[in-house]
């Protein structure tokens, strides 16, 4: 039964606010705002398991091939879902993304629930036809162990730290409590009649219950290992869920299969009270809150389908039909992954032992990690007939399971920089709005990088799955590359052989605005500071002769400073008004993965006409930046970047009297007309600009002698900037958002500002005068070769 939440610990602290009240309704509909997400529902009689895409509320397939499913849980990283067979006595693990059976291992009789630990290594499984608990190593999906714990054990969740495992004993009146040091049951806490779940709160304070034998929900001291209090509440709860907030415990009232109950009780958590009682449907059982805390999902075993509550309004706003009987229910931050059939048959033949008594893990099994391109497959694969596009497909679901094996910090960026250039094709490919843009782009010029790229990974530290899985991947680039010539026969790469499609400017309005990040206004709604965002494209003058065909947030190159304190409740509505899909991502701030922005992994791509809704805590203070992830060096090439500015909580000791932000990037012009610049590809860069202005178009910083001035400089271009001071040295004070202690601060007069990097820098003004700031790279202070211009500006000292 749903308890994604207490699994993913990891996480909780960014989204303890996230959520808002029940009496706070959100300001934009539920219809409108759609969240990313998979719902997994076990359909106990149906012998089946419903995915549901969250963001349209409709049902992506049905599995089959699990008899008797009860209960399942989704993986802390959404890659795999573990299911219980009831009549198998069997643990399945399904990869998320494929549907396929990765592996099982034995449980004991009558499995009931099961759970993952926090860290995403151990599994739980609760026995209730042996009064035991089956601990199942998630990598190797072998028992540990087996714990004995009370009569009829049924629900079982973490506590937020992964510490403690709470048991409920459904035909006693206790809960276990074991101890995942050491895989113990240390003691069991009388509590009433039938306990079926418990739910942690955020902090892990508190555990609460449902009582299904008094009709209440009940409340436990974990410091203590007490009861607190119980509630009355609806007849036969079943499933609890503490709202990600902590203002709100909601349980759901199953009634019996002679009297069905229909309701979900929302309890108060401070001053523990039913507030409020909702009509769901037949036989409420299961229940699962999404992250951000908008919507809550309640499946109804008697009515076979799936209540979507709204918990801003308190209304049902969707009802999605599942298999018989829906039991379980877990929640996925990851898009849900189409598929080929409404009906898939899981295969089960792997992994299972005849004996299940025996409680010992079936033979060695090695995981299905995606469907496999052998090398003897790949010997009888006609590259040169294959279709280029279902190469690339082929590649890009190899890139997806690389992406979820365990590898090294210095690989993971050089791997996401492999799935943009990938990103990249595939739209070419497809005929998306890239495709107009970059028709006349060479196929080899793009696979070079890559291969490149590629050869520099392999020459890394990995696992021999992921060695062989890159082998594969690197064999269809050559082969991409060797027949590129054919497929891109006539396709002229233009003057120089390097530049792609132009940027369209027909329709494009002129910008409004000649100044880019500008401090953007915003709304206060409950607490929550409100802003609002569109992408669109406009013509952007980055000299008073020269414009450029610019994406832009909100018309302008930066687009607009969101300025915010430290532990503020921030709001981004982010609507897309470009010719195709982008993301938003808010870069070095901390926030829960879900609003990461990351298409394809933490959500889908926002495409054109579409708006989606991002929310986040304000942390930690500093100098961070916002822009596009999806075909990020064009879309952040063409100016989807802008500044987030988070302040201290307590204001500073020493606070700068002149405090500007300088945000760098680059641009390629050709006969008035906008290309992507993109070095890789060898489109260079022929004008460079702060704040979306070249010099001498760029703004003077006017200051005073004696002012301290603070410039905070954000690399949004593709090349390293040296940044340097004339007549003047400075302090380093921050680094990518992160102060640096007064004893650590380096004393330059120039800076080298990498791709992506912040650096905070500050100097008190002594000597009047008209003073160059200005990137080292002298390439890179021209317009189009003529000097001066680019990466320069004055900063003018006066008495």
């Amino acid at each position: 039964m749903g308890n994604r939440f207490l699994r993913q610990s990891a996480v909780l602290v960014a989204l303890i606010t996230l959520v808002f009240g029940l009496r706070q309704p959100l300001t934009v509909g539920a219809q409108s705002l759609p969240i990313q997400g998979t719902i997994w529902v076990a359909d106990e009689n149906g012998n089946s398991i419903t995915v549901i895409n969250a963001s349209t509320n409709e049902v992506v397939t049905t599995l089959t091939g699990i008899e008797g499913p009860h209960n399942l849980q989704v993986s802390p990283d959404g890659a795999t879902v573990w299911v219980v067979s009831g009549h198998d006595n069997t643990a399945v693990q399904i990869d998320a993304r494929t549907y396929t059976v990765l592996g099982t291992t034995p449980t004991g009789e009558h499995p009931a629930h099961i759970i993952v630990s926090p860290d995403g290594g151990t599994v739980y499984v609760t026995n209730g036809g042996e009064n035991s608990v089956t601990v199942i190593d998630a990598a190797t999906k072998e028992v540990i162990t087996t714990i004995p714990v009370g009569e009829f054990p049924h629900g079982l969740r973490p506590s937020p730290d992964g510490l403690w495992i709470y048991v409920a004993n459904a035909s006693d009146t206790t809960l276990s409590v074991i101890d995942t040091t050491t895989n113990e049951r240390v003691t069991n806490i009388e509590v009433g009649e039938r306990p079926v779940q418990v739910a942690f709160d955020p902090s892990g304070e508190y555990v609460y219950f449902s009582l299904n034998g008094e009709n209440a929900v009940g409340k436990v001291d974990v410091a203590s290992q007490s009861l607190v209090s119980t509630v009355e509440i609806g007849e036969g709860p079943i499933q609890v869920y503490v709202t990600p907030d902590n203002r709100y415990v909601l349980a759901a009232n199953q009634g019996t299969a002679e009297n069905p109950s229909t309701t979900v009780s929302i309890i108060d958590v401070a001053t523990f009270a039913v507030v409020e009682t909702l009509e769901t449907g037949q036989g409420a059982h299961g229940v699962v809150i999404e992250p951000s805390g908008r919507y809550a999902y309640i499946a109804n075993i008697y009515g076979d389908d799936v209540a979507v509550i709204d918990l801003s309004t308190l209304e049902i706003v969707a009802r999605v039909t599942t298999g018989d009987s829906p039991n379980g229910i877990s929640f996925s931050p990851l898009p849900a992954v189409s598929a080929q059939q409404p009906q898939i048959a899981l295969a089960l033949d792997q992994g299972i032992e005849e004996d299940h008594d025996a409680h010992h893990p079936a033979s060695e099994v090695t995981p299905t990690v995606v469907p496999a391109i052998t090398e003897s497959t790949m010997g009888q694969m006609d590259m040169g007939g294959m279709d280029m596009s279902a190469m690339m497909q082929t590649m890009m679901g190899l890139m997806n399971d690389l992406m979820g094996m365990e590898m090294s910090t210095d690989m993971m960026p050089m791997m996401q920089r492999m799935r943009g250039m990938m990103d990249m094709m595939m739209s070419m490919m497809s005929g998306g709005g890239m495709a107009d843009m970059m028709g006349g782009m060479d196929m080899s010029t793009m696979m070079q990088p890559m291969m490149n790229l590629m050869d520099e990974m392999m020459s890394m530290e990995m696992s021999d799955d992921m060695m062989s899985m890159m082998q594969q991947m690197r064999g269809m680039m050559s082969d991409m590359d060797d027949h590129s010539g054919q497929s891109g026969e006539g396709m002229d790469m233009g003057a120089g052989g390097h530049d792609m499609m132009p940027i369209s400017s027909e329709g494009v309005p002129a910008a409004t605005d000649s100044i880019g990040g500008q401090p953007l206004e915003f709304t206060l709604e409950d607490g929550v500071k409100v802003f609002e965002i569109t992408a669109r494209p406009v013509l952007w003058n980055i000299l008073d002769d020269v414009s450029v065909t610019a994406w832009t947030y909100n018309g302008t190159v930066p687009g607009p400073m969101i300025r915010v304190t430290e532990g503020d409740r921030v709001r981004v509505v982010f609507t897309n008004e470009l010719p195709e899909a982008t993301t938003v991502h808010f870069h070095g701030n901390t926030l829960s993965n879900v609003m990461d922005g990351v298409p394809n992994v933490t959500q889908n791509p926002v495409e054109p006409g579409e708006t989606f809704v991002y929310e986040f805590i304000a942390s930690p203070s500093g100098t961070f930046w916002y822009h596009s992830h999806l075909n990020t060096d064009t879309q952040i090439g063409l100016g989807l970047y802008a500044p987030l500015i988070i302040d201290p909580v307590q204001p500073e000791t020493v606070l700068p009297d002149v405090d500007v932000t300088l945000m760098l990037s680059e641009w390629r012009v050709v006969d008035g007309l906008t290309y992507p610049s993109m070095p890789m590809a060898g489109a260079e860069p022929n004008y460079f600009t702060i704040n979306g202005r070249a010099f001498p178009a760029t703004e003077t910083i006017n200051v005073q002698v004696g002012q301290r001035v603070r410039i905070r400089f954000i690399n949004a271009g593709q090349f390293v900037h040296p940044m340097h001071t004339h007549g003047t040295s400075f302090q380093i004070v921050a680094t990518d958002g992160h102060p640096v202690p007064d004893v650590a601060q380096l004393t330059k007069d120039t800076v080298a500002v990498a791709p992506g990097e912040r650096y905070d820098i500050e100097f008190v003004a002594t000597e009047p005068g008209m003073w160059a700031v200005h990137c080292h790279i002298l390439h890179h202070v021209t317009n189009d070769g003529e000097e001066p211009g680019g990466l320069t500006l004055v900063v003018n000292i006066v008495e």
